[in-house]
């Protein structure tokens, strides 16, 4: 309704709105008022959203949000071709040996005869042939040494004589034959190094030379010589890289470079140079690949393209060239494949095809080139070996152990290189024995030590591991 006085404004502008009381009396009228109240409303939006914007800009940044500590698995001892890595207690990292293609990371091409300090703050050390990895404790990765491939993972094959920074958030890393893979905090894996068969698993046989994400959710894996397994943490089993004579598993012998499942419901996988074996959580045994020497444990030297049911009740399960070991639920440790290390009583290897009892009591294995080391579960260490060399005068020896040697008592680690070993006590003390090739044991040259069968000490406060066995391979 118009009031009396807009009534006869009305009758002489035609204008149908009232100025006194604002009653509209058409939608053009609406239209004349809303206009102006929507452009001031939009007005005061555009200015108290940049006022919003400009604080933002200036104000001091918040604190950044501190995530959990990051759980890395401590590897405080590790072997090389010939040099030798150590992590004493406080953090610091220590090496000895062979040092050609700077894989001491001293910044020098020098052997050294006794352990020197290298770096800080480290709490896993990995080594493959002549290069180093190592993690520290903030969970970044660092490599040095021979990068023929790319292996280090720096973006070059140039070899690196001083630690290099490689990536973060790393709680694993597994070496192998030109290769290396890391694990992240998230679970994603990444690979890197020769590629030649696809056995870094990024779909293609290209050289990586810096760290690519290959797969999610993986929580463990095991590098063979030219193909690589890994199980996730839903079980299942998955493999990739050369497949011939089947050592991928997934039925072919055609090369895999992307990741296939194999099986489920596995807790432990070890992955030889050519077979690979697996133990789900039924405890069942089960193998396939290359069985040249009976070391897929069927009874035959058939080659296996597909996983096959081996024996039960077993807890870990090894995998070397030309042999195989598992330990069961009861402590037993069963063999089979070449017998260097079965007391038969000659030098021949025989080829078992079945898994043999071998010794009983037993809580892990080392497996290295020429030796076999073994945890017994009232801490003491044992050893098959098989070596031979020559002393300072040109005369040859052999030790072709035909039945465990005792070693050492209160072992808590232990690595195998290629020609020498490393051992922790529970008391901190680092023990090594083996071939003194440019002064791996940390034997000075002058003491003419070419070989010794049984450790000596060269260090002590050595880091102990997280569990209290740790084998190294």
């Amino acid at each position: 309704m118009l009031c009396e006085k807009c009534k006869k404004r009305q009758a002489e502008t035609k204008d149908n709105i009232c100025l006194k009381c604002t009653a509209k009396g058409s939608s053009m009228a609406n239209k004349k008022i809303s206009i102006p109240i929507i452009i001031g409303f939009l007005a005061l939006f555009i200015l108290i959203g940049g006022l919003g914007i400009y604080l933002r800009a200036n104000q001091s940044p918040e604190e950044p949000i501190i995530s959990e500590p990051i759980e890395i698995t401590k590897v405080t001892i590790s072997t090389g071709d010939d040099h030798s890595m150590a992590i004493t207690s406080d953090g610091s990292l220590w090496a000895l040996g062979r040092n050609r293609h700077g894989q001491l990371g001293d910044g020098s091409l020098e052997s050294q005869w006794s352990p020197i300090h290298i770096m800080d703050d480290v709490i896993a050390v990995h080594t493959e042939g002549s290069g180093t990895m190592v993690v520290k404790t903030d969970g970044s990765l660092w490599a040095w040494g021979d990068n023929n491939s790319g292996q280090l993972g720096d973006g070059t094959t140039i070899n690196r004589l001083t630690p290099v920074h490689i990536m973060d958030n790393v709680v694993a890393v597994y070496t192998g034959f030109m290769q290396t893979m890391a694990i992240c905090i998230e679970g994603s894996l990444w690979a890197w190094g020769d590629n030649r068969w696809g056995q870094l698993g990024d779909g293609t046989t290209v050289n990586r030379h810096e760290p690519v994400r290959i797969m999610e959710d993986v929580v463990t894996a095991s590098i063979g010589t030219i193909h690589t397994v890994a199980k996730r943490a839903d079980g299942s089993l998955w493999a990739w890289g050369s497949n011939t004579t089947g050592r991928v598993g997934n039925g072919t012998i055609i090369e895999q470079h992307s990741p296939v499942h194999i099986m489920d419901d596995v807790i432990s996988i070890s992955a030889g140079p050519a077979h690979t074996l697996a133990v789900r959580a039924d405890g069942s045994l089960w193998s396939w690949g290359d069985n040249r020497w009976g070391v897929l444990g069927d009874g035959t030297t058939i080659d296996r393209y597909s996983p096959i049911h081996i024996m039960d009740d077993v807890v870990a399960a090894f995998a070397d060239m030309s042999y195989s070991l598992a330990i069961q639920n009861d402590g037993t440790l069963w063999a089979w494949g070449r017998s260097y290390w079965v007391e038969y009583g000659s030098d021949t290897a025989e080829l078992i095809y079945s898994p043999v009892r071998i010794m009983d009591d037993v809580s892990s294995v080392s497996i290295g080139i020429l030796r076999i080391s073994i945890f017994r579960s009232d801490g003491s260490l044992w050893e098959w070996r098989l070596e031979s060399g020559w002393d300072a005068n040109g005369d040859r020896w052999i030790i072709n152990s035909r039945s465990p040697v005792h070693l050492l008592d209160n072992v808590v680690a232990v690595s195998n290189g290629v020609s020498h070993a490393l051992a922790v006590q529970a008391d901190g003390s680092l023990w090594a024995w083996g071939v003194n090739f440019d002064g791996a044991l940390g034997v000075e040259v002058e003491d003419d030590i070419p070989y010794t069968q049984y450790p000596i000490r060269v260090m002590d406060n050595i880091m102990l591991p997280n569990n209290t066995l740790q084998e190294i391979k």
